[in-house]
């Protein structure tokens, strides 16, 4: 909204806003006789009450119309000489959050409250200020609700304080017992407050920051700059020197709604920023119709859907409606309907609304399904981890040294279990990761031996049968962030390749270590007791992409690798073998891969590696032929109902089958047709 239907009396009060320049230093305002009289009076009030010395800063207090009233001086406490452990969490003044002030503004425009605002002169001695302050016949004046239907509000903010409710009495009350208290002036009608200009009309208030607009100077970056655009975001969502230039008359207009209801709309960018891929969020809130509370933030964890992304933001904005319904019911407000949260993600809806679904959503559960005969998936186990905050992320099968298979999982608390699938138990649970693990591959040479790779920087391998920890792969020369994929070389049992989030892919030998790896078969003793050896440089690293690498397959010597740059890239590692890490490497071909940008999508290929299939983001699988140059597109497969982003893929031994993993929870199966 604009100020220019505004009164003849809010314009003038603008228009002097501007006349009355506030001094910078202390200097500057002992050469101006108003600011040494200001400062005189401020100074008399401190040695009245003996306190201490002081530093002044100066303000600048306005009359109903515009005009200047008078010049302030506050006491500034030097925070910077706390001592942490001593007086660190002190505080000097009471003052509350700024969207408290808000909440009130659209409660007053839709009850048709009238704003009065008061000044208090040394406020930080007045140590029963506060947001609850009981100085009148054992009332808190913070939501004061004197009779049904009745309430007088109490706003504080330092020396700033604004009172409104529909109790015209108690207010003049009010105002005589605070004068009676303390050294307090009625500014009257709310007309600026901290820098904000508030017009007042019958059900409708405007804020807007004019005065601190025409202070924002575009060629200067300086920490004022940076303070008076993180303080214009109070009352302008877009803080762009250009647009505030443009629009200095905007801001936020609260009006009567036809309802005083409660709603927060969210969103999330899942993995949007390119450095690290963290997760950004968002949230408003409508009170009654008019915003209150914005934000927009990049988070400090990592989803690996955009389900989990919208189901984080929606229950950090489920805590925000909780602590404004709080507010609410302090200032004895009720509201017509329930509060709502409104969200467009629909996997992150059914996740809220059916707890089921969120269990497995939260993928503690391991299924084991049959292909069979007509496109049929059957269910022949089930197997549900005993730790409900278990998230699986993994699966792999591996076999004991006497054939019996296992189904090998891991996810989100670096726990790997070994699952008999003969009797549906725990065979073993193997503990050594210190964060979650993000694949779980095994040897096809020796099917006993697995590898993981883990949030917390490392590989590790394992001996299924024996449950030992044969080697680590980390250290020195290792991955630098959190590992996403790790693969054996079909036919050179001691090599294995990984990648991760240090956009490198690392290939490693086991070949001067391999007898650990024998002797982990006729170990005898303890597990724990065996000696782990670490391998902490790679003979080759890979710079192929330049952001996560979050799945890499042998082919061959060859290596297949993708990042979230829409492709899967075949290249060749060329070793020097006097240099050990280092080499070159030549890009074969790259296989495109449309709207594949979001990270944790991973590729499969089938036994004989004919045949790569990949999901996208938007629910499709492509398949491409990996025998051929220039790549050939086997299949684009695509269904009306499957929406979902492809989190991975499995292709039978044939590639005849292709299954999809889908982020809502859905299992797709593809059976190639052969056509006349």
């Amino acid at each position: 909204m604009s100020y220019n239907k505004s009164s003849t009396a809010h314009k003038a009060f603008l228009t002097h806003l501007n006349t009355v320049s506030i001094p910078k230093t202390l200097y500057e305002a002992l050469g101006h006789e108003k600011w040494r009289e200001a400062m005189r009076v401020e100074v008399d009030a401190l040695e009245k009450n003996a306190t201490w010395d002081l530093v002044v800063e100066a303000l600048v207090k306005y009359k109903v119309d515009g005009l200047l009233e008078r010049y302030k001086a506050i006491l500034v406490a030097k925070g910077y000489t706390q001592t942490y452990g001593i007086d660190y969490l002190e505080t000097f003044a009471s003052i509350a959050k700024m969207n408290i002030g808000r909440v009130l503004l659209s409660v007053a425009a839709n009850l048709g409250w009238n704003l009065q605002q008061f000044d208090v002169k040394n406020a930080f001695l007045h140590v029963t200020i506060g947001l609850v302050w009981e100085v009148y016949q054992g009332y808190a004046l913070y939501g004061v609700q004197a009779k049904p239907g009745k309430v007088t509000t109490l706003l504080v903010y330092v020396d700033n304080i604004i009172v409104t409710g529909n109790d015209t009495k108690r207010r003049e009350a009010l105002k005589k017992c605070l004068v009676k208290e303390f050294e307090i002036k009625d500014l009257g009608k709310l007309k600026y407050f901290l820098g904000i200009e508030v017009a007042q009309s019958w059900h409708r208030i405007f804020i807007s920051q004019q005065k601190c607009v025409g202070l924002v100077k575009g060629d200067k970056q300086t920490r004022m700059q940076a303070r008076r655009l993180i303080y214009l975001s109070h009352t302008r969502l877009d803080i762009a020197y250009a647009y505030l230039k443009g629009t200095l008359g905007k801001g936020i207009l609260f009006k009567k709604g036809k309802k005083l209801t409660l709603e927060a709309y969210i969103d999330a960018v899942y993995a949007g920023f390119v450095v690290d891929r963290r997760l950004t969020s968002g949230y408003c809130t409508y009170l009654g119709g008019n915003l209150v509370t914005w934000k927009s933030k990049k988070q400090n964890v990592m989803a690996r859907s955009s389900a989990e992304a919208e189901f984080r933001s929606m229950t950090l904005r489920i805590c925000e409606l909780l602590w404004l319904k709080i507010i609410l019911e302090d200032l004895k407000i009720t509201w017509e309907t329930p509060m709502r949260l409104y969200c467009n993600n629909m996997s992150a809806i059914n996740i809220a609304h059916n707890p089921i679904q969120h269990d497995r959503t939260k993928h503690i559960e391991v299924t084991v399904y049959q292909c069979l005969e007509g496109g049929v998936i059957a269910v022949l186990q089930s197997y549900i981890d005993e730790d409900k905050d278990e998230s699986f992320y993994t699966l792999s099968w591996a076999c004991s040294i006497d054939g019996i298979p296992f189904l090998v999982a891991g996810g989100i608390n670096g726990i790997i279990r070994i699952i008999d699938t003969g009797n549906e138990k725990i065979h073993k649970s193997f503990v050594g990761h210190g964060d979650s693990i993000n694949e779980i591959r095994t040897q096809a040479l020796r099917p006993s031996i697995v590898v993981s790779a883990s949030k917390d920087e490392s590989v590790r391998l394992w001996n299924v049968h024996t449950g030992i920890c044969i080697l680590i792969f980390a250290g020195a020369g290792g991955h630098r962030n959190e590992v996403l994929s790790v693969d054996f070389h079909p036919s050179d049992i001691y090599r294995i390749a990984s990648c991760g989030m240090d956009n490198t892919v690392k290939i490693w030998s086991m070949k001067e270590f391999w007898t650990y790896v024998e002797k982990s078969f006729t170990w005898t003793d303890l597990p724990s007791k065996f000696p782990t050896k670490y391998v902490q440089f790679p003979v080759f690293i890979a710079s192929v992409h330049s952001n996560y690498v979050d799945c890499n397959r042998w082919l061959g010597d060859f290596i297949l690798s993708k990042s979230v740059d829409n492709e899967i890239v075949l290249w060749e590692p060329k070793t020097k073998e006097q240099s050990p890490g280092e080499g070159s490497v030549d890009i074969l071909q790259k296989y495109p891969v449309p709207e594949c940008d979001i990270w944790f999508i991973k590729f499969s290929c089938d036994f004989h590696y004919n045949a790569a299939a990949i999901g996208n983001r938007e629910g499709k699988i492509y398949v491409w032929e990996l025998q051929s140059s220039p790549p050939v597109l086997i299949a684009r497969l695509s269904h009306i109902q499957s929406k979902s982003p492809i989190r991975q893929t499995a292709m039978s031994f044939d590639g005849s089958t292709i299954l999809s993993c889908c982020e809502d929870g859905t299992i797709w199966r593809w059976d190639a047709v052969a056509t006349p």
